[in-house]
């Protein structure tokens, strides 16, 4: 785990419904920076950040085959059992969430957003000195 308090994680997370799990992922190593998951969930961390780390690489070369806006891109799978959202963040990081197949979209998308704004005040982009 990184240099952030992963209590501080925790406590956002643990706030956000439905969600089991949390990766925070560096970009574009697909290295696990930081986690949380729920006590009853046992998904390897390092494993789950390294296949969403290559999604968001996938994804982004996928948009530049097709000449399509590369901003603001969010990743979303649905399976019958979890539903997934990813979303990169400065510049330098993804957070990908884990939540329960009963969260919809929206509320998926929301609990991320509000993540990435909490670790986006603490978190310094790669190649970024902090004063």
């Amino acid at each position: 785990m990184g240099p952030m308090n992963s209590s501080d994680l925790g406590e956002i997370a643990a706030e956000q419904q439905g969600l089991r799990m949390v990766v925070v992922i560096t970009m574009p190593d697909s290295l696990l920076y930081d986690y949380w998951r729920r006590s009853d969930i046992h998904n390897d961390p390092d494993h789950v950040a390294a296949f969403l780390g290559d999604l968001v690489r996938t994804n982004y070369q996928v948009l530049k085959v097709v000449d399509a806006p590369m901003d603001e891109i969010w990743t979303v799978i649905e399976s019958p059992s979890a539903l997934v959202v990813v979303k990169e963040f400065n510049l330098s990081y993804a957070l990908g969430g884990i939540f329960g197949p009963e969260t919809t979209q929206g509320a998926a998308r929301l609990s991320v957003k509000r993540l990435i704004k909490h670790l986006s005040a603490v978190l310094v982009p790669a190649g970024v000195a902090s004063i």
